[in-house]
């Protein structure tokens, strides 16, 4: 009976669903996980080179292969050029990386915001909710760059 009374206000007060609510500990590694990679996809068109596109020449070549839905549909994709435009964009080819691609620089961007971002919720930001705000604001940015990607590629 008293088994079944802790259960019940358990059940009542929703502690264990309070408690299960700070994922503060998970958010950390997750976190730092997404620094890593959004240093790594900053810093890597730095050392990769399209050979028919960019004229520097990089430790690493990337081949322009042609997209799946490309080749199952027979038309160009949103995201078709935007390797390319994200390189010459490096290169500081602003007007070519746009003819590629219109949405390389809101790419490049939003990859800066998010890196910035990962500052601010890991150091300046601490409070019990930070993760699911955050989580908010990567799904409401990734949404906003599926729309760029639509309008510029509709353009």
């Amino acid at each position: 009976m008293k088994h079944f009374f802790l259960c019940f206000t358990k059940i009542v007060f929703m502690t264990s669903c309070r408690d299960s609510l700070n994922i503060s500990r998970e958010y950390f590694i997750v976190n730092l996980i997404l620094t890593i990679l959004l240093i790594f996809a900053i810093l890597a068109p730095l050392f990769f080179y399209v050979p028919s596109v960019t004229t520097k020449r990089y430790p690493f070549s990337i081949i322009a292969l042609e997209s799946f839905y490309t080749q199952e549909t027979g038309e160009q994709c949103p995201s078709t050029g935007l390797t390319r435009s994200v390189l010459l964009l490096y290169e500081g080819k602003i007007e070519l990386s746009q003819q590629y691609n219109q949405s390389g620089c809101w790419f490049v961007g939003l990859l800066i915001f998010q890196l910035i971002m990962r500052f601010v919720v890991f150091v300046i930001i601490r409070f019990k909710y930070t993760a699911w705000i955050d989580i908010i604001q990567l799904l409401l940015s990734g949404l906003l760059f599926k729309t760029l990607l639509f309008i510029n590629f509709q353009s």
